[in-house]
């Protein structure tokens, strides 16, 4: 026991008379020391400069060896990866004055190629414009065939007089022929028209939606009448204003837009994944530099208020800003970039390096008060203070490197750069500090007391029972209410709830059917999808689920007779045939009936060609519907599902 204390006294001999040696150095070159200081912070800020990057990106602070990364990989791969979107949520009174300023809004994005390189309208697709009907349910595309028939002398009759002549005629055929299926009531129809007209004289027209009449009741409503524009921004991930440029685009677009006749009583909103990170990192960076200058500013009032000498002060600012640098250059070495945690290592630095210089600073004043010259009391300080800190920063090393073994690199990496912060705080704290001191040699600062205060003291230990039952009862309290914390995992909550983004993406998620929060899961084909698609329809946590399938109509064997049937022209109660010519209605014909025979295709084909399985599919009779095929296959290539979100191989909310 006796020789292995001794080896220890001998290995503190050894460290402290390493310490004192290093600040006696210090003291006797002071201006070498400060020259060679200066320089190496000067090619540590120009390496950073040029090597220290600024990585914005959520995914990159998680392991790329992780299995959730490689997922995400392979999916990336199996489909152009559709995350980092723009969403604009179109919201208007009526689908047809939605569908318009959808359509004006993607072409002035479109124009914006610098910015923004693709935009989408999903409601324009083509293919939704050609059979979408066949989307609907039966019971509902029923409904609406019986609706449009009752529509078509009355709208006919308008379309052959577009004036007060043919609005006349209009009302006239739906209060001759109320009970008889007419599209819609005589109350309805004039509402709707003083409601367009009003607007009109508000200097703000509105058109009068003709699908609403014929659309029932309980479809129209505010999902009904939504649309989305989808835009892929260019992003620049080396930048804090990663987005800002595309989102600033989509804004000026969005005010062209509404400055227009076709945006008049729309709303439109902002939202989407590059929208929420965005103001994530605008936050982010603003928190960070007030952070730092706020805590520069109380450094230096605590350093005032406890040493009342403005020299020592300025030593121990300018061993700080070196530092700083010093550190930048350091982690431009080591790790190479920041990220949205370690940017804040200049607080972390700030803050421990103020406790390294105010030891040293506040045993030089007390060496002074005792009657040592600057020099002999700077080189005193270094060795009484210079052991603790140098424990100090140990324990701090071990605790920053403690993130390193994790697999969520951001924190990982803000360990590293914490842990080379504090050496080279140690470091510069011990030689840079003393030689600055000997050089500007300030005062004691405030002189010691003649007589301590020990009032507070005397007051604890009168009342150390009180003191120590309180503790103890607070601690018990504290336990009993462990278990009603509760871990919010959901980062959205972390941002304001009042900026658009955030309130557009929470109104959002209340509609399973436009909830962004969904899971992508990759299967070897389609009938592997299906089979967990149906099990996932099972889970209460499940608000819906998708696959190729889905793109595919049901039950078309019911819907076509439907359409065929609706697309034939009907009797016209005021002599004509719906207010068109045959030949226009024979167009219809044939187009509900080209439409037909598209989509009535064989299922092994669909199958085939939606999950991209090389199997060969087994052959039905029929033509076979390529539109259908061809517009699954080029949906999942851009990743992206018919409700304007990205989907794999199956969706589930």
């Amino acid at each position: 026991m006796t020789e292995r204390q001794g080896v220890l006294d001998r290995m503190a001999d050894f460290g402290r008379a390493m310490i004192g040696g290093l600040g006696a150095l210090s003291c006797r070159k002071p201006k070498v020391t400060l020259g060679v200081w200066v320089l190496l912070s000067v090619l540590a800020g120009w390496y950073s400069a040029d090597n220290l990057t600024m990585s914005t990106s959520t995914s990159d602070m998680i392991a790329p060896d992780t299995a959730f990364r490689q997922h995400t990989e392979e999916y990336r791969q199996a489909f152009p990866f559709a995350d980092d979107q723009i969403v604009v949520v179109v919201d208007s009174p009526s689908p047809d004055q939605s569908d318009a300023a959808a359509v004006r809004l993607a072409e002035r994005m479109s124009a914006r190629t610098d910015v923004l390189s693709a935009v989408e309208v999903p409601s324009a697709d083509p293919y939704f414009h050609r059979y979408g009907l066949l989307f609907l349910d039966t019971e509902k595309l029923q409904d609406l065939a019986t609706r449009l028939a009752g529509a078509q002398a009355a709208l006919g009759a308008l379309n052959a007089a577009p004036n007060l002549q043919g609005l006349a005629d209009l009302l006239d055929l739906i209060l001759t022929h109320a009970d008889e299926g007419a599209p819609a009531t005589p109350a309805e129809l004039l509402n709707r028209l003083a409601v367009s007209t009003a607007t009109v004289a508000d200097g703000h027209p509105v058109p009068l939606s003709w699908t609403g009449l014929v659309q029932a009741a309980d479809e129209e409503d505010r999902a009904a009448n939504r649309r989305f524009v989808l835009a892929r921004p260019i992003l620049d991930n080396s930048s804090f204003g990663r987005g800002r440029p595309a989102v600033t685009a989509v804004h000026e677009a969005i005010g062209a837009v509404m400055a227009e006749p076709v945006g008049q009583g729309v709303e439109m909103r902002v939202t989407g994944a590059v929208p929420l990170r965005q103001t994530e990192l605008d936050t982010v960076a603003n928190s960070a530099g007030l952070a730092t200058i706020l805590s520069f500013i109380l450094v230096s009032a605590v350093l005032i208020a406890g040493m009342r000498s403005g020299r020592l002060i300025a030593c121990i600012m300018v061993v700080l800003l070196l530092g700083l640098t010093l550190s930048a250059g350091a982690a431009a070495l080591t790790v190479g970039r920041l990220n949205l945690i370690s940017v804040t290592c200049a607080v972390m630095f700030f803050g421990l390096g103020d406790d390294y210089g105010g030891h040293l600073g506040l045993r030089y004043q007390e060496e002074l008060r005792r009657g040592l010259p600057p020099l002999a009391a700077a080189i005193e300080a270094v060795r009484a203070v210079g052991p603790a800190l140098v424990l100090s920063t140990l324990c701090a090393i071990i605790g920053f490197l403690s993130f390193v073994p994790t697999a969520y690199l951001g924190l990982a990496e803000f360990g590293v750069i914490s842990a080379v912060g504090m050496v080279v705080a140690l470091l510069i704290s011990l030689s840079l500090l003393p030689a600055l001191i000997v050089l500007l040699r300030p005062g004691p600062g405030v002189p010691a007391p003649e007589r301590e205060d020990r009032g507070f003291a005397g007051w604890v230990s009168r009342h150390h029972r009180a003191i120590l039952a309180l503790a103890g009862a607070s601690a018990v309290l504290s336990m009993a209410a462990l278990p009603l914390v509760r871990l919010d995992v959901n980062p959205l909550n972390l941002q304001d709830e009042t900026t658009e983004a955030v309130a557009t993406y929470r109104d959002l998620a209340t509609t399973p059917r436009t909830s962004p929060y969904s899971v992508n899961i990759l299967t070897p084909d389609l009938a592997a999808a299906q089979a967990l698609a149906e099990r996932l329809r099972g889970l209460p946590e499940s608000g819906g689920v998708r696959t190729f399938a889905s793109f595919i109509p049901k039950d078309q064997e019911a819907k076509l007779p439907i359409l065929v049937a609706a697309a034939r022209p009907q009797p016209d109660r005021s002599g004509g045939v719906g207010g068109a010519g045959p030949g226009r209605a024979g167009a219809r014909r044939r187009h509900a009936e080209d439409g037909a025979g598209r989509l009535s295709d064989g299922q092994a084909r669909r199958t085939a060609r939606a999950s991209h399985c090389r199997a060969k599919p087994r052959p039905r009779a029929g033509p076979r519907p390529a539109d259908a095929v061809r517009h699954a296959r080029r949906r999942a290539d851009r990743g992206r599902a018919a409700a304007a979100r990205p989907a794999g191989r199956w969706s589930s909310r």
